[in-house]
């Protein structure tokens, strides 16, 4: 190999630099060998640091934190490459590290905590004035936006830089994405199938893009909507993008979900439990899959769908993900376990229990002593702002608080 004959030769002239130059090719063309590939941008990066080639040691860990995240699912290089690359003066190359913690993010704990990185990363790339990085950011805080149910703030940031630079392959199926995205947390998924297939029309075909998640989301929706479903499981398989373990675990869900329909039960069940373990270090990512399986789950008998949903449903009203928790909602009434709206998650503590201060209440305090709005509280809570106020106007009762920030406080006297 060119890359690693240049290496030996830089390292035996002591070429410092053209050798962390040629370890980085070599880093990049062994992506299909991970082993091989993270030990050369190890290597790259230790050469760096001990020669004072600061730019090469940003590029060395920025590579090996994307060989790292294909088994992790997250990694700390990539967060020390940007500091790194901050402290450096880096700017390009900090945006570009963030445009990659974007999706990270994204699928620990969801868009709402993406949303921070992404718009982070497209105030920094306005800064260095280079439209199309730019463009990039706005692209990826756009599917932010979607994820969180807000289709008609994605349009507009689309549509933004659809004015300002000349619309590539890329930008498309990026766009196509993200518009498929959107349709998937809002459980609309024959239109989350047709977005996505137009997307990878071109990023199947990508010699150089990244093993993102949305690969395997598109072989899981083509097997919900049982449309050219095997194909498509056949096709991801054997693509680049399987050396991301979240991409496998998520074929594995599609796999469940037809073993399921095919009727080989126990087959469904192993798979599922196979892939939901592998999901245990990207939480929010998991709880979306989860729906389309367990969804699979009640309609075809098999597995156990109510504990799964019950916990997910919890943790979807606890991150705001609204249309999530509706699905589930709707998945627990299909599998005869309907909910109660209304009654809170909070545990009561009993100087509050002693003020018959309720779940529900306990859960609006929890929010108000984080500074939310009436709105914002209603928003998360999935109630009417009429209602949060409702609930206020009752704690300042019950506490004997005279404001929001009395309530706000460690403790809260009580009445005589």
């Amino acid at each position: 190999m060119l890359a690693s004959a240049a290496a030996e030769r830089a390292e035996q002239a002591g070429a410092w630099g053209p050798l962390c130059e040629a370890l980085g090719v070599v880093g990049r063309t062994a992506r299909n060998d991970s082993n091989a590939s993270a030990a050369a941008f190890r290597r790259a990066a230790q050469v760096a640091a001990e020669h004072g080639l600061t730019p090469w040691r940003v590029e060395a860990l920025f590579g090996l934190g994307t060989v790292e995240l294909c088994e992790a699912d997250d990694s700390p290089t990539l967060w020390q490459a940007r500091e790194l690359a901050l402290d450096a003066g880096m700017l390009v190359q900090a945006v570009g590290v963030d445009m990659v913690l974007t999706e990270v993010v994204m699928l620990i704990d969801g868009p709402r905590a993406a949303e921070q990185i992404a718009r982070r990363a497209s105030e920094l790339a306005a800064t260095v004035r280079l439209p199309g990085l730019h463009a990039g950011t706005e692209v990826g805080l756009a599917g932010c936006r979607g994820a969180l149910g807000d289709r008609a703030g994605m349009e507009l940031l689309l549509e933004s830089v659809r004015q300002r630079v000349p619309e590539t392959a890329d930008f498309a199926a990026y766009s196509a994405v993200n518009r498929g995205m959107a349709f998937l947390v809002d459980h609309d998924l024959p239109r989350a199938a047709t977005h996505f297939d137009t997307a990878m029309e071109h990023l199947l075909n990508h010699g150089a893009a990244p093993p993102l998640i949305y690969f395997g989301a598109w072989a899981l929706l083509c097997t919900a909507v049982a449309d050219r479903d095997a194909a498509a499981r056949d096709r991801l398989r054997r693509h680049s993008s399987m050396v991301r373990r979240a991409n496998r675990a998520t074929l594995d869900c599609a796999e469940a979900i037809a073993a399921g329909r095919a009727g080989r039960l126990t087959d469904a069940e192993a798979l599922f439990d196979a892939a939901d373990t592998a999901f245990s270090a990207v939480p929010w990512w998991r709880r979306v899959v989860r729906l389309l399986a367990m969804e699979a789950a009640i309609t075809d008998g098999w597995g156990d769908p109510v504990p799964v949903l019950r916990a997910d449903l919890r943790a979807h009203e606890l991150t705001g993900d609204a249309g999530l928790a509706r699905t589930c909602r709707d998945l627990l009434r299909q599998a005869g376990a309907p909910t109660r709206r209304g009654r809170g998650h909070a545990e009561v503590p009993a100087d509050l229990r002693a003020l018959s201060v309720t779940s529900r209440e306990a859960d609006v305090l929890a929010l108000v002593t984080q500074g939310m709005t009436n709105a914002q509280i209603a928003q998360r809570l999935f109630l009417s702002t009429r209602t949060v106020e409702t609930h206020v106007a009752r704690l300042l009762a019950k506490t004997g608080a005279a404001t929001r920030g009395e309530l706000s406080s460690a403790t809260v006297s009580q009445t005589p």
